[in-house]
């Protein structure tokens, strides 16, 4: 069976959130829908070229801490988009030791 061809007037979408992880790099999030489908996340990388412009990754590549927690922080915030509204994983979380959350000093804005 072929695949219908997209369609971007079926494309819905449900939030948009963005957040800047450095001096150089930014993620955008989207929760999206498509042709009354599942919602669906979408994550873009942005950096700043040499003309001072943000332009957009062709791939997610791999993060820094800093860039790790920015993209965390954004599913986060848009979890509730999807039905996630568990206490724990709304303000607080821990992987690898390391904990996320209200209390925590792992904050995106926090200096080592």
């Amino acid at each position: 069976m072929a695949k219908a061809k997209y369609d971007e007037s079926k494309d819905e979408t449900i939030a948009i959130m963005g957040l800047q992880a450095n001096a150089t790099t930014q993620f955008e999030a989207r929760v999206m829908k498509y042709d009354g489908g599942d919602k669906k996340l979408q994550i873009r990388r942005m950096f700043l070229d040499t003309n001072a412009t943000w332009q957009y990754s062709y791939k997610l590549g791999r993060y820094t801490k800093e860039e790790m927690k920015a993209v965390l922080r954004l599913m986060m915030a848009l979890a509730p988009h999807f039905d996630i509204h568990d206490k724990n994983f709304d303000n607080e979380f821990e992987v690898g030791g390391v904990k996320f959350g209200e209390n925590d000093t792992n904050n995106a804005e926090a200096e080592e």
